[in-house]
């Protein structure tokens, strides 16, 4: 049996948009007043509210400059690099699903450490590191979808803990030495707070009526704002939220990237699908740097030349401009400088 959400249209806020503008063939525009309402699989497939066109809005024209390329050499390969994520003082790490490490390079290139022991279900090994993080001590924590576990490795290399979890971790984020978050697969709450021992503290982030049922479509990326929040991007929807580390809703918002929802399958075990043949991304990666959120969106044709970064205010979720990258990227992270994206088994520094 198949089941859409309403007529497979992103959801619909219940409130006045600002203004719109079509720049370079994308539609952009400011968004609704933040809400904090949930959807029904009827209320995602309404039409969006007619919006004014607002001359101001504007996308940035200037491309950043191409600074070095990280690939594959005889001393090291990057068989199948998934996500990418960079620390403090810019090194640059990716998990490795070929080999099942997490490699850290410098800026320029160079393979400093590896984490992990490989593919296993022991301590430091991996089956399916399907997310980590870097924390603000420089340990590597490391979310493992097929063992339940996260693996925390300090940046000598050594294994500083393991914790279990009673749930399937998609996602993983640090925001203190005593409180993690992660994206929990199949619960009615997105999101929960856990202590550094695992206990799980608090349970939060409902966008959606019928979570557990529809939530396939609310995978996405995950992202902190220092210890004070963490932000979210669906990959599927079209969304942005932020929730405070208490776990209150701050702002929920529509980006500027209006795709229809993909056609979800329910089967009779209660499980779900998605066929990602042909299904458009809102949204592939995620990033912070100080007040401002950084969305990597996949439009346009399939065979474009290049990727786009949507750039919006930390503070209420509103579009501020874009970059775009002369390369077709999966990943990408923002800092103050540089931007470092990830295509195939290469790693590109680019100057801002």
């Amino acid at each position: 049996m198949s089941a859409r959400l309403g007529n497979d249209r992103p959801p619909r806020f219940f409130g006045s948009a600002i203004g719109v503008i079509i720049v370079s063939g994308y539609l952009i525009g400011q968004l609704a007043q933040p809400q904090s309402t949930l959807f029904t699989p009827r209320s995602i497939g309404a039409e969006p509210e007619s919006q004014s066109v607002q001359s101001q809005v504007s996308i940035h024209s200037k491309k950043p400059i191409l600074s070095s390329i990280i690939k594959s050499t005889a001393e090291y390969s990057l068989f199948h690099p998934r996500t990418l994520r960079t620390d403090r003082y810019e090194n640059i790490y990716v998990v490795d699903a070929g080999d099942n490490l997490v490699k850290k390079f410098s800026r320029d290139g160079k393979l400093l450490m590896k984490f992990g022991k490989g593919k296993g279900s022991g301590p430091g090994e991996f089956l399916n590191p399907r997310d980590f993080t870097v924390d603000a001590e420089m340990n590597i924590w490391v979310c493992d979808g097929k063992t339940g576990l996260v693996t925390v490795f300090r940046q000598d290399g050594s294994l500083l803990r393991t914790i279990r979890i009673n749930a399937v971790p998609l996602r993983i984020e640090v925001l203190s030495s005593n409180q993690f978050v992660l994206m929990l697969d199949g619960q009615d709450g997105l999101f929960a707070f856990y202590d550094s021992l695992g206990r799980r503290m608090l349970g939060f982030g409902r966008l959606i009526e019928e979570q557990v049922k529809y939530g396939i479509v609310l995978d996405g990326a995950l992202a902190r704002l220092g210890s004070r929040a963490i932000v979210f991007a669906p990959y599927y929807s079209g969304l942005l939220a932020r929730f405070s580390h208490k776990g209150e809703s701050e702002f929920l918002v529509r980006t500027i990237v209006e795709i229809p929802w993909p056609r979800i399958t329910l089967s009779p075990d209660g499980g779900s699908s998605i066929d990602h043949r042909n299904v458009p991304l809102a949204a592939l990666a995620l990033s912070c740097w100080q007040d401002t959120l950084y969305v990597l969106s996949r439009v346009g044709p399939q065979d474009a030349k290049e990727s786009r970064i949507d750039v919006y205010s930390a503070q209420d979720g509103k579009y501020v401009h874009s970059i775009v990258l002369g390369q077709r990227v999966r990943d990408a992270v923002v800092t103050g400088a540089h931007i470092f994206s990830l295509a195939d088994t290469t790693i590109t520094v680019w100057k801002r």
